[in-house]
């Protein structure tokens, strides 16, 4: 760790030291080149459907597939300025696109909410409180008003969270717009990252929906390559790479993802590194280091760090959901944390109340995903499941010395399914 009083000799060695990049953000993957390599067939496609716009007639609506960092939404955004720049040559009205992040803005009201306040910031729609078909008069009016004689084309990235939080009401409601509008029009671009999107959807979408669809298939290494060397010359001083160096951080991405996000980011942290310390050029070495760094297993990390009492929480929910216990309540938690407890140490576990505050900070760092519900004349229990993979648990656990030989232990509320409790006061009874 550097100590306080070097930070500003840190700051000032930085901005005296050798000088790696020459605009780092060009490696960022919010950044849409001029040119998109490796993407002319999807770009081509996109463009067909969408030229109808350039007469005032209504594109049909796309939807787009790939994994991430295969260039779904730098195709979109590139086509999009085409676009626009033509209509804008041609003195015709330039057709709107509107981009939201379904990851973000993932409920109906606010998709609604969000496409209004994008047309019209000056007048802020709020967040909650609208009735929806007084939020969906809204939408139309404002689009009559900002679209009138041309398209709102609305872009809605990863919609697959989108319809597996909330169903797909909003696309429901987007594709029977049309007819409520009489000058602008709507269209809809959805990015999933999930090929079997459709099976997601009701029949009655579907129907309306009246799609074309869109692959999009991971970079090769030799594909990568191409993108971050025309990335790299723009975004390193020159002669600052070695030769090898792009070709082997596009190998090493390719190999793992066929992520260009994922190999841009590789090469980023390799010149990142290089300038911390100090050094004339970015190495293959310091590629190995940039994808060791970025490698590092977060959870692992974390629970590495953590008290044993919240490794031990941790591990009895792991059990619980590993054996298939379902709904698993805070009890039941509470009666397998003790006897885990009792396992690796010879002291009192902690109270049922202690143990609750440890899984709300579980919940509050993402590991763990809670609901409180009234189980009526019984009481409130809460119910919990991991958020991230069991196997990535699983993985963390294996390297404790003292909680790895319990990774296969059966707690006595999957041996006893008889003594499964009412609420979650049952088992601080029974204990």
């Amino acid at each position: 760790m550097v100590p306080i009083l070097d930070i500003k000799q840190l700051f000032a060695d930085y901005l005296t030291g050798v000088k790696i990049f020459n605009d780092r953000d060009y490696l960022s993957p919010h950044f849409v080149p001029q040119e998109i390599l490796h993407r002319d067939e999807q770009i081509t496609q996109i463009a067909h459907i969408l030229l109808i716009a350039l007469k005032g007639g209504i594109p049909s609506n796309i939807l787009m597939y790939g994994s991430t960092g295969t260039g779904k939404t730098a195709a979109v955004k590139y086509v999009a300025r085409k676009l626009q720049q033509q209509c804008q040559e041609n003195k015709e009205r330039t057709p709107i696109f509107l981009y939201l992040n379904c990851q973000e803005t993932n409920t109906t009201y606010r998709i609604m909410a969000q496409i209004c306040n994008m047309l019209n910031p000056d007048e802020v729609v709020p967040f909650t409180g609208l009735p929806t078909d007084a939020l969906l008069v809204k939408v139309t009016d404002r689009l009559e008003k900002v679209c009138a004689g041309t398209v709102c084309f609305v872009v809605l990235d990863e919609i697959d969270v989108l319809v597996k939080k909330t169903g797909d009401e909003t696309l429901y409601h987007l594709t029977r717009m049309n007819a409520q509008l009489q000058s602008a029009k709507v269209a809809i671009i959805g990015i999933s990252n999930e090929l079997n999107f459709k099976d997601l959807l009701s029949t009655r979408v579907l129907s309306s929906l009246s799609e074309e669809e869109i692959l999009f298939p991971p970079y090769n290494a030799g594909e990568l390559s191409d993108i971050l060397a025309a990335r790299a010359e723009r975004s390193f001083q020159a002669e600052v790479l070695e030769d090898a160096v792009v070709p082997l951080c596009a190998a090493l991405a390719a190999k793992e993802y066929g992520d260009a996000r994922k190999a841009l980011a590789l090469l980023r942290r390799a010149g990142e590194l290089a300038e911390r310390k100090g050094k004339q050029m970015v190495t293959e070495d310091l590629v190995y280091l940039a994808q060791e760094d970025m490698s590092r297993d977060c959870v692992e990390d974390f629970l590495s760090r953590s008290p044993l009492q919240l490794r031990i929480v941790l591990l009895a929910v792991y059990l619980l959901q590993k054996y298939g216990v379902d709904p698993i309540k805070t009890g039941e938690v509470y009666a397998t944390y003790c006897e885990l407890y009792r396992l690796v140490e010879r002291d009192t576990p902690l109270t049922l109340r202690r143990v609750t505050q440890l899984i709300k900070e579980l919940n509050m760092i993402g590991i763990l995903e809670t609901k409180t519900k009234s189980d009526g004349r019984h009481g409130r229990s809460t119910y919990m499941k991991i958020q991230i993979s069991l196997a990535q648990i699983q993985k963390s656990f294996a390297s404790d010395a003292r909680l790895g030989t319990l990774l296969d232990y059966v707690p006595r509320a999957v041996r006893r399914p008889d003594l499964a409790p009412v609420n979650d006061h049952f088992y601080k009874r029974l204990l």
